[in-house]
């Protein structure tokens, strides 16, 4: 068997779109000649996934290997991640998306592109939308991720679509932090701690999609989201920043929601951008909870 010096990592929980996700990644790896290992991290304490690999085909330009991990939560599964990568590069891949056929050849360019200088990569995913989907909703763009120029320096990201140095994670020993197991945002709370070490580059060619679901597809389902958005990154940066930053955020939020709250009254004839900042005012709630909480 060759070496790897690539694992790609999924992780998953009792989601059967799995196996579309794992067979879009081996579609893409066979555009290489590249041997890669694919990792995948169940959560399930049942190990419904294992099950679902008895259907990947085996090839010998690629290796599967399962991990359980037991122990419930996002945070859990991901550190499970890091901890079982041998290889230089890991990337990561949602167990809800599908990546495009030149997405692994992509991250290969910028990984033998020796002008670079980074510690991590980040790339786009592109929601996709059902025909149930209602139109204020698709039209609100509340679902569609900010992009950047291809390489440009940027200092969050997410682990839907990501390429890691293990190198620098082992030096600056950065995982993610278990504050954040239950409530979300620990994926921005992790690379915005490794962007304070090393560049985070983004990748606008490597290129995956996530399909909405039905039971995200409603309007409570965004403002509920936005909300806890809010309040996972008011509670995030108070955390990093100290409580002395709550009273800034609490400030300046209070000013985004004065004009959020005009701009909801302006647009009252067009309900998709309505929509849009009623969300935005949930995620204002969510900031300014997140600074009241600090003082009870």
């Amino acid at each position: 068997m060759p070496n790897s010096i690539i694992t790609i990592s999924i992780c998953t929980y009792k989601r059967a779109y799995l196996i579309e996700t794992i067979n879009s990644v081996i579609k893409s790896i066979n555009k290489t000649n590249e041997f890669v290992t694919i990792n995948i991290i169940d959560n399930d304490e049942y190990q419904s996934a294992y099950q679902l690999l008895t259907d990947v085909p085996k090839a010998e330009n690629y290796t599967i290997q399962y991990f359980s991990e037991k122990t419930k939560g996002v945070v859990n599964a991901r550190n499970r991640a890091i901890q079982s990568v041998n290889t230089k590069w890991l990337i990561f891949v949602d167990d809800d998306e599908v990546v495009e056929e030149n997405w692994f050849s992509k991250y290969l360019e910028i990984i033998n592109n020796k002008k670079l200088s980074f510690g991590a990569v980040i790339g786009p995913v592109f929601t996709t939308y059902p025909s149930f989907v209602d139109t204020d909703i698709k039209n609100s763009g509340i679902h569609d991720r900010k992009h950047y120029g291809h390489l440009e320096r940027i200092f969050h990201g997410a682990t839907g679509n990501c390429l890691i140095d293990m190198d620098v994670i082992k030096k600056f020993k950065v995982l993610f932090s278990k504050e954040f197991n239950e409530t979300g945002g620990e994926d921005s709370d992790f690379f915005e701690r490794l962007s304070k070490h090393v560049p985070i580059l983004w990748n606008n060619e490597s290129i995956v999609y996530e399909m909405l679901t039905e039971e995200r597809a409603t309007h409570n389902w965004a403002l509920n989201r936005l909300y806890l958005n809010g309040k996972n990154y008011g509670t995030r940066k108070i955390l990093r920043e100290g409580k002395k930053y709550a009273l800034y955020l609490f400030l300046s939020t209070c000013v985004k929601l004065s004009y959020h709250a005009v701009k909801y009254i302006t647009f009252f004839s067009n309900t998709a951008k309505r929509f849009r900042v009623k969300c935005e005012i949930y995620r204002d709630f969510g900031r300014i909870n997140s600074c009241i909480s600090i003082f009870r």
